[in-house]
C-alpha cells in the first residue's frame, strides 16, 4: 500500500515537471511573434496559465491581456519604455491594454477562454483609443 502511494506521488511529480517544462518552452506569454493574431496569441496562453495553480481566471486574463497588446520590447527594459512613452504607438498600446484591463479581463473563465469575445472587445478598445 506504501509503495503504491511512493509510486503515484512519482508520477504526479514527473508528471507536473514535465507540463513546467513545457509551459516555459511553449508558452506565448514570452515572445508572441509580431504576426500572431490577437487570438493566436491569447488563447493559448490563457489555457497554459490556468492549468497552473494558483492562478485565477481573472489574473490570466489580465497576464495575457498584457503579453498579447503590448509587445515584448516594451518589456525588455523599464528605461526604454519609459523613454518610449511618447510615441504614439506606445500610447496607444497602453490606452489599449487599460481599455481592455477593465472592459474585457472578465470574459474569459476557466473553462472557456472565449477568444473570439475578447479579441473583439480588444479591437473595440482600440476603435476608442485611437479616436481619443
Amino acid at each position: 500500500m506504501e509503495r503504491s502511494r511512493i509510486a503515484a506521488a512519482l508520477v504526479v511529480a514527473l508528471v507536473v515537471c514535465g507540463m513546467a517544462t513545457a509551459v516555459a518552452q511553449l508558452s506565448p506569454v514570452a515572445q508572441p511573434s509580431p504576426a500572431t493574431s490577437f487570438r493566436d496569441c491569447y488563447i493559448p496562453c490563457f489555457i497554459l496559465c490556468i492549468v497552473i495553480p494558483p492562478h485565477s481566471a481573472f489574473g490570466c486574463s489580465l497576464d495575457c491581456l498584457r503579453s498579447c497588446i503590448i509587445p515584448q520590447a516594451h518589456h525588455a527594459a523599464a528605461a526604454a519604455a519609459a523613454a518610449a512613452a511618447t510615441r504614439p504607438e506606445t500610447r496607444l498600446h497602453f490606452c489599449k491594454l487599460g481599455c481592455a484591463s477593465s472592459l474585457c479581463a472578465n470574459i474569459s473563465t476557466r473553462q472557456n477562454p472565449s477568444g473570439e469575445k475578447v479579441e473583439s472587445c480588444v479591437g473595440s478598445c482600440s476603435g476608442l483609443c485611437t479616436s481619443n
